[in-house]
């Protein structure tokens, strides 16, 4: 990481954080190990720790996804919604 810019080096070390709490993440399951499920027969997941900056990264590639698909010039992230993480 030496000689990136800075924004090379916090991408850098947010997509780590978030590649580490996807491993957290699992398929909740019942005694018998079938699938426990949502009411539209979604299946359910948890997490062991943290799962915020797993939740902003699928979040962002939903987005994106969106606004890839939707190829809407004009979409954008309200201001108020958007965020900025300092804090690995």
């Amino acid at each position: 990481m030496i000689g990136w810019v800075e924004e090379k080096v916090w991408a850098s070390k947010l997509l780590t954080h978030s590649g580490l709490q996807t491993l957290k993440v699992q398929a909740e399951t019942d005694e018998q190990g079938n699938w426990k499920l949502t009411k539209i027969k979604a299946r359910r997941f948890f997490s062991t720790d943290k799962d915020d900056f797993h939740d902003a990264g699928r979040n962002a590639y939903t987005a994106f996804r969106i606004w890839l698909l939707d190829c809407d010039v004009s979409w954008s992230v309200n201001e108020r919604d958007a965020a900025s993480c300092r804090s690995c």
